[in-house]
């Protein structure tokens, strides 16, 4: 599996999940805030100091079930998964540009689009949740026992 910094830090700050995703989006060479990891996200949920937002279709979100209490701002609509024009606008009604803001997809592909289009339009703490909710079988939101509207 994947780094992650429970693995060292078993009482992590904030803080410090925040500095590690800004060092893994800049080993990348993200435009955005950073990469983090889905139990470090649903650690700063929990602790009140980021709002993870689901970038997925309604139809996903059903199917497939969603992370309780994360608002759902649609990245692309299905069934062409036309980009949604209206999607910072759309957020703005759910965070503000310096809320710490966790993208969630499905496999990370459409939050790190999102997260490109919000760090262009000025959110500089926007980050991408990587492996995405359901990964690769293997990793993902799903398969770390994380929490989800299906338990």
């Amino acid at each position: 599996m994947s780094e992650n910094i429970f693995d060292s830090i078993p009482e992590a700050e904030s803080a410090k999940i925040l500095e590690r995703a800004k060092a893994r989006g800049a080993d990348e060479g993200a435009a955005y805030a950073g990469e983090i990891f889905p139990d470090e996200a649903w650690e700063l949920v929990r602790r009140g100091d980021a709002i993870l937002v689901d970038v997925r279709t309604p139809q996903e979100l059903s199917n497939v079930g969603a992370v309780p209490g994360a608002p759902n701002v649609v990245w692309a609509h299905a069934p062409a998964m036309t980009p949604n024009p209206n999607f910072v606008q759309d957020l703005s009604k759910e965070a503000k540009p310096s809320d710490n803001v966790l993208l969630l997809c499905r496999s990370a592909r459409r939050s790190v689009s999102a997260a490109n289009v919000l760090a262009d339009a000025g959110w500089p703490n926007a980050f991408n949740v990587l492996e995405g909710f359901e990964g690769s079988g293997a990793d993902g939101w799903i398969a770390r026992g994380l929490p989800t509207t299906l338990d």
